[in-house]
């Protein structure tokens, strides 16, 4: 048989202690196991490893070759051990997400005043969506959950979805625009922005809206974040689709909704989105309650205990 770390252990605490009944009593195993141990380990080598002189087991010329190699092995394992456990405090100590809009505006800041307050010292990395890709970091392990809206459904056996919110869309552009005041044009003719994730299929999503309307699909359309979309809208005539609660957060009195039939936008639906392989950190567990929390109940403080 081969000798396992178990083995070697006891073969030291023998070593150590020089008798069975100490060593059982030093390792807190019982003595008809460590007797079993050591009988396996003496099977293994092929010759006694120890002999009784004066009361005491003392190691053969053998038994102390096995003994240099098993304090060898043990204290590799050890200090392999407490290296990952300090990787793994380390990684406690770290939480990374991507949080969508409008929940990163109106939520969050709630969310992470009452994740700091459990969490003083645990660095936190938020990123939007529309910077990074949430699905390839969450993959990785780079993040540890996201909020986002455009997970596959694909892809439901590999994450763990959670509804958390849905917030009413309106179509928006800048307060002044023609269309606002009486104006006319072809809907597929106007300049628009698709504001929100970088996803592959985020365009193609944002022009099923024309698609289930019956409009034929614009000619322009850009992609990009919301803070950039803020810019195109107030110094352009282009058009977009925004949360009503983040045009209330960012707007600041440049933009106005329009609305613009058959054109109506949908609810947007965010889910909290984590590996199913992947256990939360009691770190990120946290937050991601604060989260769900703040979402429910923007003004209250988490109905939550963690320990």
């Amino acid at each position: 048989m081969d000798l396992k770390l178990h083995h070697f252990r006891s073969l030291l605490a023998v070593g150590d202690q020089g008798s069975i009944r100490a060593a059982a009593r030093a390792t807190g195993i019982t003595q008809s196991a460590l007797t079993r141990s050591l009988q396996e380990a003496q099977a293994a080598i092929g010759e006694p490893l120890f002999d009784r002189r004066e009361g005491r087991l003392t190691a053969t010329p053998t038994g102390e070759v096995v003994l240099a190699s098993a304090r060898a092995v043990v204290a590799g394992v050890d200090a392999a051990a407490v290296e990952l456990q300090q990787l793994a405090d380390q990684r406690r100590q770290q939480v990374a997400v991507a949080v969508a809009q409008p929940l990163g505006c109106t939520a969050l800041p709630q969310a992470v005043r009452w994740f700091y307050a459990r969490f003083p010292d645990t660095r936190l990395s938020l990123y939007d969506p529309s910077s990074v890709d949430a699905i390839a970091g969450l993959r990785s392990g780079q993040l540890d959950f996201a909020v986002v809206d455009d997970v596959p459904p694909s892809r439901e056996d590999e994450f763990q979805h959670e509804p958390v919110g849905s917030y009413a869309r309106s179509i928006v552009t800048r307060r002044a625009h023609p269309l606002r005041h009486g104006g006319t044009g072809a809907l597929h003719a106007q300049e628009w922005v698709c504001s929100g994730g970088r996803s592959p299929g985020g365009t193609e999503k944002f022009l099923g809206l024309f698609d289930q309307a019956g409009v034929a699909r614009p000619r322009r359309v850009h992609q990009s974040d919301y803070f950039m979309a803020l810019q195109i809208l107030r110094d352009s005539d282009a058009l977009s689709v925004w949360p009503d609660a983040l045009l209330d957060e960012l707007g600041d009195g440049s933009l106005a909704s329009v609305e613009l039939p058959p054109l109506a936008p949908e609810p947007l639906h965010l889910a909290l989105v984590r590996r199913r392989d992947l256990p939360l950190s009691s770190a990120g567990a946290y937050l991601a309650e604060c989260i769900r929390e703040a979402a429910a109940q923007p003004s209250a403080d988490p109905a939550i205990s963690w320990s």
